[in-house]
């Protein structure tokens, strides 16, 4: 049991999530990775096309990861794109 444990419920159980919803955060995150992944293959053959899309993906991806994290992590400054500094969680 301690084996089942440790391969699929401890990490879930530290980012304060069951198996289930930690499941189906990281296919959804999983999801988006592979929609910037297409948008920035499009792009790089059709430079006219999906201009902002991968990078527009990506930032919203990463604001969604650093609030999510804000639950479990000791706060950390992050320079967001822009220049910004955020104050959030690691």
């Amino acid at each position: 049991m301690a084996f089942f444990d440790s391969i699929f419920l401890a990490h879930p159980r530290s980012a304060g999530e069951t198996y289930t919803e930690h499941m189906r955060f990281a296919a959804w995150v999983s999801f988006q990775l592979l929609r910037a992944g297409s948008a920035a293959a499009v792009h790089s053959v059709i430079p006219r096309l999906c201009d902002r899309t991968a990078s527009t993906i990506v930032k919203a991806l990463a604001m969604e990861l650093a609030d999510r994290s804000c639950k479990v992590s000791p706060p950390v400054n992050l320079k967001a794109p822009g220049g910004d500094t955020k104050t959030t969680q690691a």
